[in-house]
């Protein structure tokens, strides 16, 4: 396979797995019962009658983002970002396979998914051109904004009451679907 199919084929993987996440996180929430945007961590999804959906969905979101960033190792984001990107990959995977309900392994998993996929959003404002280039420096620093409130508002019972625990993760969630998004696109149309 050449390498520019080999790219185009990277990107619409990198779309399946924003895809299949999105709707298992979707699916979800809708047949939760009593599930809340401002109460809820995204992870409680992986526990009680919803925990399949889930589950699978974070586990083949992660397996398939892994297949992208192997097959995106020789675009401008080079090696470095695709060994990134497999490493949210996999902290992602991780996610489906140990819920929330195995403590430390589940949350290893998750912090390796959300903050790998900052350091790419950062990472990548020297990879992007342009508007692209903003665009992803902007969603990095959203993203740590929303980590640090969600790590911190143990602390400051203001912002439990105003966003909510699941609030400041939902933020990051759809912060980091829209950048995979936008990077699938990127390789589809050649900008990497």
């Amino acid at each position: 396979m050449e390498w520019h199919s080999n790219k185009t084929a990277a990107g619409y993987m990198a779309l399946l797995s924003v895809a299949a996440l999105l709707v298992s996180v979707i699916a979800s929430q809708l047949n939760y019962a009593g599930y809340s945007l401002q109460h809820n961590f995204i992870s409680d999804l992986g526990v009680g009658s919803t925990s399949g959906i889930f589950n699978t969905g974070a586990f083949a979101s992660g397996a398939m983002l892994c297949v992208a960033a192997l097959l995106a190792r020789k675009s401008k984001a080079g090696t470095a970002a695709s060994v990134g990107m497999v490493i949210a990959g996999i902290g992602l995977a991780g996610v489906g396979l140990y819920p929330e309900t195995t403590g430390t392994a589940h949350a290893t998993f998750a912090a390796m998914a959300f903050c790998m996929s900052i350091v790419l959003e950062i990472a990548f404002y020297r990879v992007y051109r342009g508007a692209l280039s903003y665009y992803s420096l902007i969603s990095g620093l959203a993203g740590t904004v929303a980590l640090v409130a969600m790590v911190g508002m143990v602390s400051i019972p203001a912002l439990i009451t105003l966003v909510g625990k699941g609030g400041f993760e939902e933020t990051m969630f759809y912060i980091d679907m829209a950048w995979y998004s936008v990077f699938g696109i990127s390789l589809c149309r050649g900008l990497l």
